[in-house]
């Protein structure tokens, strides 16, 4: 069942189904603890992917690790789809056209970039809001660059799938 790296999602899909006929719920959990993996690996190489220095991403996009902790796997017919849920997540994945964000996300998001370097106080506060005025006039003036990161990693996500399910399928057999 190994398969060059350019896999037919369908001819895999008809394989397990008659791997799921002989082996039956075993052969079920396998797939479900696979995809579970797979998954885990899919969004390790989504970070992996956003702070390389070979990735069009301009910086590791974790802040509050939001976006982390929401990629989900719906399932659809023939497959699955690995998507990341979080309200910001499209507009980090494709970037935006010129529009002028609401300061106050921009003003915690400045706090919590300055926690490390300055003390808190006046000082930091006044800082945080002149920083956040500033991505603002830079979001309004350019809209929000693509970081691409779920794209670039996405490219292996069959692979790691594929991977995962044989690793768990040898248990089985």
């Amino acid at each position: 069942m190994s398969r060059k790296p350019g896999f037919e999602i369908a001819a895999l899909a008809d394989d397990l189904l008659v791997i799921v006929d002989e082996l039956g719920e075993a052969a079920e959990t396998a797939m479900f603890r696979a995809a579970v993996r797979g998954k885990a690996r899919a969004v390790e190489a989504i970070g992996e992917v956003a702070g390389s220095p070979l990735s069009r991403a301009r910086f590791n996009p974790v802040d509050t690790g939001e976006m982390r902790r929401s990629y989900v796997v719906r399932r659809i017919a023939g497959g699955a789809v690995l998507e990341n849920v979080a309200p910001h997540a499209a507009h980090q994945e494709h970037g935006t056209r010129p529009f002028t964000p609401p300061i106050r996300p921009l003003e915690r998001w400045a706090e919590r970039k300055l926690r490390g370097s300055m003390r808190a106080g006046r000082g930091r506060a006044k800082q945080a809001r002149a920083m956040a005025r500033a991505v603002r006039r830079a979001i309004q003036k350019r809209g929000i660059i693509p970081k691409s990161f779920h794209t670039a990693a996405s490219q292996d996500f069959g692979r790691f799938t594929e991977e995962e399910l044989l690793r768990e399928l040898r248990k089985v057999r």
